[in-house]
């Protein structure tokens, strides 16, 4: 053991000329975080006392099994994290770099960091500016451009071509080019996983360019990139490797070609020479610190370490603080620029959003303004100011013109309110949207150092700016000219009438957006959470604006010192002065309206102070949380509680790993208590099973010939690919078969097709078939297909554990069967090697712990899927965990005779020899190899007859791969796919189809489910767990409860209660020249019908949106087992909808009560209105779902319909001339509020309200002259409610059921066109036949 140490140390040891080459080193690192929460966990360690050291120009790997520190590793040599550094942590760099030096960090998700819809041009223009001094020219940038572009083997057309739409491979080279810019390369470049969702190809690609940049003499670079699963191919590229195990702790630091070495000096393992040395280093390091060879790992490489740090250190340079990002100061010219970017995104990259977002306010404003009568700006209000007191109205006016004058009043200041509130609940879903849209990749771009905090957001805060300006002017010019304003102006344009408008609407969107872009900051990672709050806080400005409830009118101090904060109503105040106070009276008369709602038009502008001070108010607490959110809480190591380091001088001591401490915490951060299935628990074969098994082993369950694929649907024609060179294909002529028990592997390039082969093989995208392609299914047993995605949280129900998932799947799966659904699932959790996950929540579990429990619930059913098709199992697992998850597979594919097609990136020697056939596409979507994984080589070796074929398996799947990136018009492709098809069609004969096999003419069909009542009962329960574990339900939840209880309570305090009283009767006996009602009594009243109203409508909204946001969230999961044959469409669709009803049936209840205050009037009231409220609502459900349905997939537009569709309603409800106008009838006819509002009215103004001889004024307006209204209203309600359910589940049922048996019916179509059936009947001198067709002369 001494003399391999010793030749350890001689490998290492580092010349002193080395030792100045060295550019970073760390000793003693040890990376911790807090746990606490409320008193409870305590400090979890990450990373366990880490020591290394890198250089220039030099190319480092770190591995290790997921959970193991890589990217936490990266993050803290890179400034990332630094409060969770220990005191003893000690870094250290180069000499003659700066105690900044420069940085530049690539995510592994590069679609999120950059903007999609601008070229690779763009991107890289916004990059050079960015990063480079103004002085530079045009040239220098193309000339940097061209030079990067050929240093990461990147093909000059990709430069006009949108990022969006690049391969996965150039999307994370074009995000290296970005970075590389500069014309000062950076010092240090952190790639995290650079490789992952590549194929092998790509992932090759992709680090040659990494070594490319690291050999270049003109940087002095050092390059960290965390893989996982590098192949032979890509090991090699790599000068340094650092391989991390579980626990944090670090088993090998050296060069690649001395893996194998190590490994027998130090734990005497004799490796295999066919299998790479790396897959061992990576299965030791996922057994853990407990494992007796990590730990004699563990320390010969501590003491290599320690060897050569001692040589480096004194030669470098001390960090207290560690590695500190250097972050850029504000600078006008990268504010400009910022403005230019983002007016470029804004206004050309996004104007397809810009012109829906008009269309929609033209379509909204103009059925809203055709809805109210015209005739409502032409009263006119103007009285003596000093005789007001004494005199309401005109005298020279009857009592029934001055209820006519005033109603009009009411109706253009309803006619304000809605446009505010329409305009402000759209435009508050927008604003909530904008911001966290660009959060990562302002987040991004500010670590990188291409300009700060101030530019990112002051940027985009104007140019928003400048958008809505651009809205406001046009939704001002809508309501001057739709509304005919010029009335008042003797049909001519009142310019300081429509300035007056514009700058109050400015106003307006400017505090709205203020507090949109605040709450989707907060809510950066939750867009739907961030709209939902967004919407729900705006109702609470709504009705603080003063048009519902008059500010002179509020009781409550605490209210009106709420409303003077939140100073809405100055907008109000403002509307109402540009129409009734600007040129409408003389100089010694004033507009009742004006007086009637307190305004003083001597401080209308001057009060805007209030919504310019919240306005900036909300944007700077916007721009500190941008701050923290980008920068992060940076404190000085003074403060403890946030920077654990302290130490100002570097120590002496090596400071030994503490395994105790690592084993302690491993073993605290999990406990379950877990009942493990017995072999008697696990469901046995019968005898009939065991002896199908038997004879359908080897026997083909599925085949496919001449299958090719079009890159469109087409559901009139059936198309013949009779020229497959044309680039309209996705698949091409493809043949092969799977048969019983098989573990399939499908591999190929990005692009190749690997997921639309597999969803065809589910029974999907029929449509898009050629009409040459064939599919034959086994005869002896029905094909029980299953899909599983790539995104496997899709397959999980959030807030149930692993265990209750798979029972409640077991119970849908096994409806009517007598089994126990518990022992079941613990046996197969068991047999999967996760039984420990049990009481684990299923958003907690390990990404390859949630692979197989997705494949587990797909397994739970008595009959199992015997065909199941998975995207991508090991996407984003290390090597072990891949491995893992392809056992699993194989075992459970074996044991119960399970075909099973696995799409699979990268895999490596060993996980590729557990699958039984390969099945290989190449770039155009041709078939190059079908096969056993051992007869690749030779494949090769026939058809290539080139050196690449060398007989070694390893080497020859990865210049299968190399094939499979190449165009499928190269001769070589050619020559692999003829030699192919001959391999399947000729070496395979067609007796085993002919005898497995029968042709179904529309192939593998889509599983199908009955309606079931039982169905619906198991999935309410489970949903009840998905409101409690979804962090998104449970915000909606808890917003909804929020707005109901609180609001309610509030807006109850906005008026005083006596005005229930009012009953606003008229007696048809008194003199109705003169009308004897005050002001007050007048408002009063029109105080109670509004207060009602709105209850009723801004409660009806918010259910509104809760329905729709809480279907659209549920959406993925149904599609996924809807498909797979859990249950029916209308199950899910009946289940929803009735658990939706249980969460919001007890808030229904208690809002009445909230709100009530007319109980002293009419006890009954609260009772009637839970009637009321209820089976309107189950209308707003059923048009949520119906939304739901529609745009659920394009959350811009769902957020613009939800509000608008609500306002609308509400604006149809309360107009009389809607009622009236024959256009507008469906609107009203089927409206979701009118008779909500029409049913209240009635139930508190009407049944004798008012004696014989008086007529209530309410009711006259609306034109309730009987109180059996009350009933057909009810009964309009639930026809209503039953309409838009019926709707809604009929659009979910189509939706969700395609017609995939296509084929079928044009055959038989065409069949019975061409039979030419003679006629029966005779006519006189007409002759018809199927040849001729005559008409003869009678004589």
């Amino acid at each position: 053991m001494e003399s391999s140490s010793l030749v350890l140390k001689q490998i290492n040891f580092l010349p002193n000329n080395q030792n100045q080459n060295v550019s970073i080193a760390w000793k003693n690192l040890r990376y911790e975080v807090n746990t606490r929460f409320i008193g409870v966990g305590g400090r979890k360690v990450i990373l366990k006392r880490l020591n290394g050291h890198l250089e220039y120009n030099s190319l480092n790997g770190f591995l290790g099994p997921s959970g193991a520190g890589k990217t936490t590793l990266l993050n803290c040599l890179n400034g990332k994290y630094q409060s969770g550094l220990s005191a003893d942590s000690e870094i250290y760099i180069n000499r003659r770099e700066n105690d900044k030096p420069r940085i530049r960090y690539i995510q592994q998700h590069v679609h999120e960091t950059i903007i999609g819809s601008m070229t690779v041009r763009q991107v890289l223009y916004y990059a050079f500016r960015f990063n480079n001094s103004y002085k530079h020219g045009r040239s220098e940038m193309d000339k940097q451009m061209t030079n990067v572009l050929d240093q990461l083997l990147l093909d000059h057309k990709v430069l006009d071509r949108r990022f969006d739409l690049c391969s996965g491979g150039e999307q994370k080279r074009i995000a290296l080019a970005q970075e590389l810019m500069s014309l000062k390369a950076p010092t240090f470049l952190f790639v995290d996983e650079p490789t992952t969702g590549l194929d092998s190809h790509a992932a090759l690609l992709m680090v040659r360019c990494l070594r490319k940049l690291a050999d270049n003499p003109q940087n002095q670079m050092t390059i960290l990139a965390s893989i996982h699963s590098p192949n032979s191919d890509i090991l090699k590229l790599f000068d340094k490797l650092y391989i991390l195990a579980k626990g944090g702790v670090c088993i090998y630091s050296g060069l690649p070609t001395l893996l194998r070495q190590n490994l027998h000096e130090h734990i005497g393992l004799v490796h295999d020479q066919s299998k790479p040395p790396i897959e061992e280093y990576l299965a030791i390091a996922c057994k853990g610190t407990d494992y007796e060879n990590v730990h004699l790992l563990v320390e010969a490489t501590w003491s290599q370490q320690q060897t050569e740090l001692k040589q480096v250190i004194p030669q470098m340079k001390f960090l207290p603080q560690g590695i500190i990002a250097d972050h850029k100061l504000f600078s006008a010219g990268d504010f400009l620029l910022q403005i230019t970017r983002m007016f470029q995104l804004t206004f050309i990259k996004q104007i397809d959003f810009r012109i829906i977002t008009l269309i929609m306010m033209t379509l909204m404003f103009f059925i809203e303004t055709n809805i109210y009568d015209s005739d409502m700006v032409t009263p006119n209000t103007c009285v003596l100011a000093a005789d007001f007191s004494k005199s309401y109205g005109k005298q020279n006016q009857t009592c029934l013109e001055k209820i006519k004058d005033d109603y009009r009043v009411e109706f253009y200041l309803n006619f304000q309110c809605l446009f505010i509130m329409m305009l402000g609940y759209l435009l508050s879903g927008i604003s909530s949207l904008t911001l966290s849209s660009l959060m990562k990749i302002f987040k991004n771009e500010h670590q990188n150092g291409w300009y700060s905090v101030g530019v990112s957001y002051w940027s985009i805060v104007i140019v928003r700016l400048i958008d809505f300006t651009i809205i406001a002017l046009y939704v001002t010019t809508l309501m001057y000219f739709l509304i005919d304003h010029r009335y008042v102006d003797n049909g001519q344009f009142n310019s300081h009438r429509f300035t007056s408008f514009f700058l109050f609407l400015w106003m307006f969107i400017v505090y709205i957006q203020s507090m949109g872009q605040l709450w989707s900051l907060i809510f950066a990672s939750l867009s739907d959470i961030a709209v939902a709050i967004s919407l729900i806080v705006y109702a609470s400005i709504d009705f603080n604006n003063g048009y519902i409830f008059p500010y002179n009118h509020i009781v409550m101090m605490t209210s009106k010192i709420i409303s003077d904060l939140i100073g809405s109503r100055i907008i109000k105040n403002g509307l109402i002065y540009s129409f009734y106070g600007i040129d409408r009276c003389d100089t010694e008369e004033i507009s009742s309206v004006l007086i009637g709602h307190d305004i003083d038009p001597d401080t209308v502008y001057v009060d805007l102070y209030r919504i310019v001070i919240n306005s900036i108010i909300l944007r700077l607490l916007t721009l500190i949380l941008m701050m923290f959110k980008l920068q992060g809480l940076r404190c000085n190591h003074h403060h403890h509680w946030f920077v654990l380091r302290k130490k100002q001088s570097p120590s002496l001591d090596f400071i030994p790993i503490d395994y105790d401490d690592l084993n302690n915490n491993h073993h605290e951060s999990f406990n379950v208590n877990v009942e493990i299935a017995n072999d008697d628990d696990q469901r046995r074969k019968s005898a009939v099973e065991i002896e199908f098994d038997k004879f359908a082993k080897n026997r083909i369950i599925i085949a496919w010939r001449s299958l090719s694929l079009f890159n469109s649907g087409s559901i009139f024609e059936l198309r013949s690919a009779n020229d497959l060179e044309q680039p309209k294909y996705i698949l091409r002529n493809l043949n092969g078969q799977f048969r019983f028990g098989t573990l399939n592997a499908l591999m190929g390039t990005s692009g190749a097709g690997k997921t639309s082969f597999l969803k065809v093989l589910n029974g999907r995208d029929k449509t898009r078939l050629c009409s040459e392609t064939k599919f034959y299914l086994s005869k002896f047993t029905p094909l029980r297909t299953c899909y599983i995605t790539q995104e496997i949280s899709c397959h999980l129900t959030p807030g149930l554990t692993a265990l209750q998932c798979l029972i409640y799947a077991s119970r849908l799966k096994n409806l009517g069967e007598n089994i126990d659904h518990k022992q079941k699932a613990m046996a197969l959790l068991e047999e999967l090697d996760i039984a420990d996950t049990a009481n684990t929540l299923v958003n907690k579990c390990s990404g390859g712990q949630r692979k197989r429990l997705a494949l587990a619930l797909e397994l739970m059913s008595l009959r199992m899927p015997n065909f199941i098709c998975i995207d991508e199992p090991t996407s984003g697992l290390d090597s072990n965990s891949a491995e893992v998850i392809v056992t699993c597979l194989r075992k459970m594919s074996h044991k119960h005779n399970i075909t099973i097609v696995a799409a699979i990136h990268q895999p490596n020697t060993e996980m590729l020899m557990l699958f039984d056939q390969v099945y290989i596409l190449a770039r155009g979507g041709v078939c190059i190899f079908s096969g056993p994984p051992s007869q690749i080589s030779d494949h090769l070796q026939q058809v290539c007859n080139d050196e690449n074929g060398d007989g070694d398996d390893k080497f020859a799947v990865e210049e299968m791969m190399k094939y499979s990136s190449l165009n499928h018009l190269e001769q070589q492709i050619k020559t692999l796919v003829q030699a192919t098809n001959e391999s399947i069609l000729e070496n395979q004969s067609d007796d085993h189809l002919l005898t497995d096999t029968r042709y179904i003419l529309d192939g593998p069909q889509m599983n199908r489910t009955r309606f079931s009542l039982q169905s619906i009962r198991i999935l309410i329960k489970r949903q009840l767990y998905f409101y409690i574990g979804s962090l998104m339900a449970r915000f909606l939840i808890l917003a909804l409860t929020i707005f109901a209880i609180l609001n309610g309570l509030i807006i109850k305090s906005l008026i005083d209660p006596d005005i229930a009283y009012r009953n606003g009767c008229i007696s048809l006996d008194e003199d109705l020249l003169n009308c004897n009602r005050s002001i007050d009594e007048s408002l009063e009243l029109y105080i109670s019908f509004q207060y009602m109203m709105y209850c009723l409508d801004n409660f009806g909204i918010i259910c509104f949106i809760f329905f729709a946001m809480i279907f659209t969230s549920q959406r993925k999961l149904f599609q996924i087992e809807h498909r797979n044959g859990w249950y029916s469409s209308g199950t899910f669709y009946v289940a929803k909808a009735i658990s939706d009803w249980m969460l919001i049936i007890p808030i229904i209840i208690i809002y009445p009560f909230i709100v009530d205050i007319y109980s002293p009037v009419r006890s009954y009231v609260p009772y009637y209105m839970i009637i009321i409220i209820i089976l309107p609502l189950i209308a707003f459900q059923g048009a949520g779902y119906i939304l739901s349905i529609l745009f659920g997939r394009n959350p811009f537009i769902l957020y613009i319909s939800l509000p608008i569709l609500s306002i609308l309603s509400i604006v149809c409800a309360v107009s009389p001339h809607a009622l009236s106008h024959m256009a507008f009838k469906l609107l009203t006819t089927f409206n979701l509020f009118r008779y909500q509002v029409e049913a209240i009215v009635l139930l508190i103004f009407g049944f004798g309200r008012c004696n014989d001889r008086e007529i209530q004024i309410v009711l006259y307006k609306f034109g309730y002259l009987h109180d059996d209204y009350f009933y057909y209203s009810i009964l309009m309600t639930a026809v209503n409610a039953l309409l838009y359910q019926t709707i809604a589940i009929t659009l979910f049922c189509i939706r969700h059921n395609p017609f995939e048996n296509r084929r079928k019916r044009i055959e038989r179509i065409e069949y019975l066109n061409q039979r030419k059936l003679p006629s029966n009947v005779i006519f006189p001198g007409l002759g018809c036949s199927n040849d001729c067709f005559t008409i003869k002369t009678i004589q």
